[in-house]
Protein backbone atom coordinates (compact mmCIF):
# COMPACT_ATOMS: atom_id res chain seq x y z
CA UNK A 1 0.00 0.00 0.00
CA UNK A 2 1.09 3.86 -0.45
CA UNK A 3 2.18 5.81 2.48
CA UNK A 4 1.02 8.62 1.07
CA UNK A 5 -2.47 7.41 0.00
CA UNK A 6 -2.47 6.09 3.52
CA UNK A 7 -1.77 9.14 4.75
CA UNK A 8 -4.22 11.51 2.18
CA UNK A 9 -6.85 9.21 4.10
CA UNK A 10 -6.31 9.58 7.24
CA UNK A 11 -5.65 13.33 7.29
CA UNK A 12 -9.51 13.68 4.87
CA UNK A 13 -10.91 11.96 7.87
CA UNK A 14 -8.90 14.23 10.23
CA UNK A 15 -9.87 17.05 8.72
CA UNK A 16 -13.83 15.50 8.39
CA UNK A 17 -13.92 15.31 11.88
CA UNK A 18 -12.85 18.47 12.64
CA UNK A 19 -14.97 20.19 10.39
CA UNK A 20 -18.25 18.73 11.26
CA UNK A 21 -17.53 17.33 14.49
CA UNK A 22 -18.18 13.60 12.91
CA UNK A 23 -17.49 11.74 10.15
CA UNK A 24 -13.56 9.78 11.04
CA UNK A 25 -14.91 6.58 11.57
CA UNK A 26 -17.14 6.82 8.17
CA UNK A 27 -15.10 8.58 6.23
CA UNK A 28 -11.58 6.34 7.28
CA UNK A 29 -13.40 2.92 7.17
CA UNK A 30 -14.68 3.65 3.56
CA UNK A 31 -11.65 4.71 1.96
CA UNK A 32 -9.47 2.10 3.84
CA UNK A 33 -11.67 -0.54 3.27
CA UNK A 34 -11.69 0.70 -0.85
CA UNK A 35 -7.46 0.91 -0.27
CA UNK A 36 -7.12 -2.67 0.75
CA UNK A 37 -9.55 -4.18 -1.97
CA UNK A 38 -7.41 -2.25 -5.01
CA UNK A 39 -4.35 -3.90 -3.12
CA UNK A 40 -5.26 -6.91 -2.93
CA UNK A 41 -7.24 -7.60 -5.96
CA UNK A 42 -4.53 -6.15 -7.85
CA UNK A 43 -1.95 -9.03 -6.30
CA UNK A 44 -4.15 -11.09 -6.73
CA UNK A 45 -4.40 -10.53 -10.49
CA UNK A 46 -0.40 -10.60 -10.44
CA UNK A 47 -0.25 -13.78 -8.95
CA UNK A 48 -2.59 -15.46 -11.11
CA UNK A 49 -2.14 -13.26 -14.34
CA UNK A 50 -1.01 -16.62 -15.92
CA UNK A 51 -5.36 -17.56 -16.03
CA UNK A 52 -6.23 -14.21 -17.31
CA UNK A 53 -9.03 -14.32 -19.62
CA UNK A 54 -9.93 -11.12 -21.08
CA UNK A 55 -12.53 -12.33 -23.02
CA UNK A 56 -14.64 -13.64 -20.00
CA UNK A 57 -13.93 -10.89 -18.21
CA UNK A 58 -15.07 -8.01 -20.96
CA UNK A 59 -18.81 -9.96 -21.29
CA UNK A 60 -18.50 -9.80 -17.11
CA UNK A 61 -17.49 -6.13 -16.65
CA UNK A 62 -20.54 -5.75 -19.79
CA UNK A 63 -22.92 -7.11 -17.37
CA UNK A 64 -21.52 -5.63 -14.48
CA UNK A 65 -22.30 -2.01 -15.72
CA UNK A 66 -25.71 -2.91 -16.49
CA UNK A 67 -26.39 -4.47 -13.48
CA UNK A 68 -24.64 -1.74 -11.25
CA UNK A 69 -27.57 1.25 -11.63
CA UNK A 70 -30.69 -1.42 -11.46
CA UNK A 71 -28.76 -2.11 -7.60
CA UNK A 72 -28.34 1.41 -6.72
CA UNK A 73 -32.37 2.18 -8.02
CA UNK A 74 -32.99 -1.07 -6.02
CA UNK A 75 -31.42 0.39 -3.09
CA UNK A 76 -33.60 3.42 -3.18
CA UNK A 77 -36.84 1.82 -4.29
CA UNK A 78 -37.40 -0.67 -1.90
CA UNK A 79 -37.35 0.03 1.75
CA UNK A 80 -34.34 -1.34 4.04
CA UNK A 81 -36.27 -4.47 5.66
CA UNK A 82 -37.10 -5.62 2.21
CA UNK A 83 -33.49 -5.15 0.98
CA UNK A 84 -31.82 -6.74 4.18
CA UNK A 85 -34.48 -10.04 3.81
CA UNK A 86 -33.27 -10.52 0.36
CA UNK A 87 -29.69 -10.10 0.87
CA UNK A 88 -30.55 -12.91 4.07
CA UNK A 89 -32.19 -14.86 2.27
CA UNK A 90 -29.23 -14.95 -0.74
CA UNK A 91 -27.16 -15.74 2.22
CA UNK A 92 -28.94 -18.58 3.06
CA UNK A 93 -29.63 -19.87 0.03
CA UNK A 94 -25.89 -19.54 -0.89
CA UNK A 95 -24.64 -21.35 2.45
CA UNK A 96 -27.12 -23.81 1.68
CA UNK A 97 -25.77 -24.53 -1.76
CA UNK A 98 -21.82 -24.29 -0.69
CA UNK A 99 -22.87 -26.85 2.21
CA UNK A 100 -25.07 -29.65 -0.03
CA UNK A 101 -23.05 -29.02 -3.13
CA UNK A 102 -19.29 -28.67 -2.23
CA UNK A 103 -17.87 -28.78 -5.91
CA UNK A 104 -19.14 -26.41 -8.20
CA UNK A 105 -20.23 -26.87 -11.80
CA UNK A 106 -18.70 -26.44 -14.78
CA UNK A 107 -19.20 -23.73 -16.77
CA UNK A 108 -19.13 -24.64 -20.39
CA UNK A 109 -20.95 -22.15 -22.30
CA UNK A 110 -19.02 -18.36 -22.16
CA UNK A 111 -22.75 -17.24 -22.01
CA UNK A 112 -23.20 -17.26 -18.77
CA UNK A 113 -20.44 -14.74 -17.58
CA UNK A 114 -23.15 -12.14 -18.67
CA UNK A 115 -25.84 -13.19 -16.09
CA UNK A 116 -22.75 -13.88 -13.68
CA UNK A 117 -21.80 -10.26 -14.07
CA UNK A 118 -24.99 -8.77 -14.33
CA UNK A 119 -25.80 -10.51 -10.88
CA UNK A 120 -22.40 -9.48 -9.69
CA UNK A 121 -23.67 -6.11 -10.82
CA UNK A 122 -27.17 -5.76 -8.98
CA UNK A 123 -24.40 -6.83 -5.95
CA UNK A 124 -22.18 -4.30 -6.27
CA UNK A 125 -24.83 -1.47 -7.06
CA UNK A 126 -27.28 -2.40 -4.18
CA UNK A 127 -24.93 -4.08 -1.18
CA UNK A 128 -20.97 -4.01 -2.29
CA UNK A 129 -20.48 -7.41 -2.14
CA UNK A 130 -20.19 -8.18 -5.99
CA UNK A 131 -16.92 -9.73 -5.79
CA UNK A 132 -18.05 -13.92 -5.20
CA UNK A 133 -20.37 -14.37 -8.52
CA UNK A 134 -17.71 -12.54 -10.67
CA UNK A 135 -14.37 -14.20 -9.21
CA UNK A 136 -16.23 -17.43 -9.52
CA UNK A 137 -17.26 -16.82 -13.07
CA UNK A 138 -13.74 -15.64 -14.14
CA UNK A 139 -12.23 -18.89 -12.24
CA UNK A 140 -14.62 -20.96 -13.93
CA UNK A 141 -14.36 -19.71 -17.60
CA UNK A 142 -10.40 -19.00 -17.67
CA UNK A 143 -10.10 -22.47 -16.66
CA UNK A 144 -12.53 -24.22 -18.83
CA UNK A 145 -11.09 -25.11 -22.34
CA UNK A 146 -14.27 -24.19 -24.20
CA UNK A 147 -14.24 -19.98 -23.39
Amino acid sequence: MNPILLALIIFFAIFTQSLTGFGLGLVSMALLVALVAITSETIILIRYRHAFNLSAVRRLVTASIVGIPLGIIFLRVVSQEIGLTILGLGLVAYGLYALFTPRLPQIRNPRWAYGFGFVAGLLTGAYNTGGPPSSRAIYRASSSSTV
